[in-house]
Parts: C-alpha cells; sequence; structure tokens
C-alpha cells in the first residue's frame, strides 16, 4: 500500500462520463490504491459501478456552490488534540469521531498512516505523527450517512477556526467516554 500521496482536489466534472456537476450538486467520491499510488475519482450517481467495491475510501460530497462564502481555516493542531483525548473512548460516536478525526488528520499531513491491521474486532488503522513518530491506533468503525451528517455538524462545530459557538444541540462525545 502506498503511503506517500497527493491526492486531488474535488472534481467539477464525473471522472467517468465526463458530465459537468452543477453548483451544489452531490456525487461521491472515491479513493483506489493504484500502481502510483492513492488516485481519487469523482462519480456522479449514475457512473457508480462494481468498480466503486474496489475503493479504499468513499464518501459523499458536493461541488461547491458559485456562490459560496470562503470555507474556514481546519484547526489541525486542535483536530490532533481532541483525537489523543479520544483515545481511550468506546461509545460507538466516539469511535466514529476519532477515526475521521484521524482521516481529516491524514489528509492535512498532520499524520502519516504506517499500515492497516486486521483484528478481532474490526479493521485496526495505524498511523504515524511526524511530529513525535507516536504510533497512533485508530479502530475503523461502521459509518452511514447520518453518522457522517452528524460527525460533520461536531466537527464544524469543535474544529473550524472562527467558529461562534455550537451549530446545533447534538451531543459531542467527550474523550471521558468508555
Amino acid at each position: 500500500m502506498a503511503t506517500e500521496w497527493q491526492l486531488s482536489t474535488r472534481g467539477i466534472a464525473c471522472d467517468a462520463c465526463q458530465r459537468a456537476f452543477n453548483p451544489g450538486e452531490p456525487f461521491d467520491a472515491f479513493l483506489f490504491d493504484g500502481a502510483q499510488g492513492y488516485e481519487r475519482r469523482d462519480l456522479c450517481p449514475a457512473c457508480v459501478t462494481d468498480e466503486a467495491a474496489r475503493a479504499i475510501g468513499h464518501w459523499k460530497t458536493r461541488r461547491a456552490p458559485s456562490s459560496a462564502p470562503p470555507r474556514r481555516a481546519f484547526d489541525v493542531d486542535a483536530a490532533c488534540e481532541l483525537l489523543a483525548q479520544l483515545e481511550s473512548a468506546q461509545t460507538p460516536e466516539a469511535l466514529q469521531l476519532r477515526f475521521v478525526l484521524a482521516l481529516l488528520s491524514w489528509r492535512k499531513k498532520a499524520l502519516r498512516l504506517e499500515r492497516v491491521e486486521g483484528a478481532a474486532d474490526g479493521e485496526r488503522w495505524v498511523f504515524a505523527s511526524p511530529r513525535d513518530e507516536r504510533p497512533v491506533i485508530v479502530r475503523k468503525p461502521e459509518l452511514h450517512e447520518q453518522d457522517l451528517e452528524r460527525l460533520g455538524t461536531q466537527l464544524d462545530r469543535l474544529l473550524l477556526a472562527g467558529a461562534a459557538g455550537p451549530a446545533d444541540d447534538s451531543p459531542v462525545p467527550e474523550a471521558a467516554n468508555g
């Protein structure tokens, strides 16, 4: 498995049929482990095929509206701190949040993926922190679309710079859970 990678940004057209995505239109992004490293493919719903089952990762996204406000900066240090605080958490919500934090930290190069291991309780992703080379082991939880929406809201409240406070009343898992 490749560990050095450069992921392309969100596409403006389907990689299969080349149809341009409309502003705000949802589509599926897939991550594949190819011969040259990781490859991202953005597909419209009509082009999602059995090939997508080969993907090592999948997420739903959407083309930014043409009048979208500028995005707020992601606070990598806060993400790493919360990831460490959730290390002993055992609730499904906290495990999901920890996994998504690890993925975001990996994307921002605050973590480096070392390997993926099978375990009795599921898959474990082993990351290294370039800051201290300490291993960060994260269990891959089951995630459904409603979980991703909830996690997105929580991450927006917790980690995006300039957030004025809670955006809703959904619970945020605490590190002491477990």
